[in-house]
């Protein structure tokens, strides 16, 4: 019910976009992707575990106020919690991007879909678990020539007493 309630109000506010599809963009292309640093958080209640995603990103620019994303991770360092060793085996999400540019500022809200698969080691012994969950977050990115550098902070999922949430820093080239 949270999907369906998250796509329509996406939807309703990306009307717009959709009308303004023909306007030119900014760039000769509209294709673009990147590499990002991720510095997540895994709230757990009382305890708090943090993880280092490094990930890539391909996207499809509409025009200057829409875009559909997908970004693809995996984790690089580990956190503790208790007698556990948890980490991020990967996390993936398809996502839609609402912009609107002030020259060459682009605040953006982003809205989507991620699943995150965690690993947690004790000992010899391993078990993973998979969340996925509908995701949204809000961000900037500066454009330049061909080029641009952004940073989100994304919810990606907020389930079952969970948050698993953090800031990503990254760039993309367009092709």
């Amino acid at each position: 019910m949270k999907f369906i309630a998250v796509a329509t109000l996406t939807s309703v506010l990306l009307t717009p976009a959709f009308a303004l599809a023909n306007e030119e963009t900014t760039s000769n292309s509209n294709f673009y992707a990147g590499a990002n640093i991720s510095a997540i958080t895994l709230d757990l209640g009382p305890s708090d575990v943090d993880f280092g995603v490094a990930g890539v990103s391909l996207g499809y620019q509409f025009n200057d106020y829409f875009a559909v994303e997908g970004r693809l991770g995996t984790g690089f360092s580990d956190d503790d919690i208790e007698q556990f060793e948890l980490s991020v085996n990967h996390q993936y999400g398809a996502y839609l991007k609402a912009a609107y540019p002030f020259d060459n500022v682009v605040p953006y809200l982003i809205v989507g879909y991620t699943e995150v698969e965690l690993e947690a080691e004790f000992e010899k012994m391993s078990a993973t678990d998979t969340e996925q969950d509908t995701s949204y977050g809000v961000g900037v990115a500066g454009n330049f020539d061909g080029w641009n550098m952004y940073i989100d902070y994304m919810n990606y999922i907020d389930k079952n007493s969970v948050e698993y949430s953090g800031w990503t820093v990254g760039f993309n080239v367009t092709f």
